[in-house]
């Protein structure tokens, strides 16, 4: 949709907020990830990290670009990376309410309403929840109505003829590791 207003690219880093087995990114981190991201020659990098950060923000003063901050645990970590006066849109997510910020606008995001997570779950699914709306709902449920977890157990069911995945699913006692991949990390979205 932003494709046209910001034409000069997308930036996207995880910067590690809350991923288990892996320590937040630091600022320089994620300035380095986004200097590199955007192939920067590594000589006409600045070594010192308030010249980057110069550097970083005369880089953007005419750039329309989407940056967006992924899975940030603080304003610290990022708060640094933040243009002053710039055409840049910067797309900053964190499970924590982020307070720290001028000329930002905060949205609050929850999680689907039982109707959304069965309608998202018949779609990535293939299934019809018109046949099966009970198990969806208890689905849904389990999933605590949330779109990653919904969308990982319908790719699952995509393309197969049985339903069963469902059943062995709500029958388990393990939620969240059962549905769990090192790509998509579903159980750190429940702590």
């Amino acid at each position: 949709l932003l494709e046209k207003e910001y034409s000069d690219g997308q930036l996207y880093i995880d910067c590690y907020g809350y991923t288990k087995g892996k320590l937040p990114l630091s600022s320089e981190q994620i300035l380095d990830s986004l200097l590199l991201s955007l192939r920067i020659p590594k000589d006409y990098i600045p070594y010192k990290v308030d010249d980057k950060l110069a550097f970083w923000r005369s880089y953007l003063h005419d750039k329309k670009l989407i940056i967006i901050l992924d899975n940030i645990n603080s304003e610290e970590q990022v708060k640094s990376l933040l243009p002053g006066n710039s055409m840049t849109l910067i797309l900053i997510t964190s499970r924590n309410h982020l307070l720290d910020f001028s000329n930002s606008y905060t949205f609050n995001i929850d999680v689907l309403s039982l109707e959304e997570s069965i309608s998202l779950l018949e779609k990535t699914s293939g299934f019809s929840s018109d046949k099966y709306k009970d198990l969806f709902e208890k689905v849904a449920k389990k999933c605590g109505c949330l779109p990653l977890a919904l969308r990982i157990i319908g790719s699952r069911l995509r393309g197969r003829k049985s339903i069963n995945l469902l059943n062995r699913f709500i029958e388990s006692n393990d939620t969240i590791s059962s549905l769990s991949r090192s790509e998509n990390a579903v159980y750190e979205s429940f702590d």
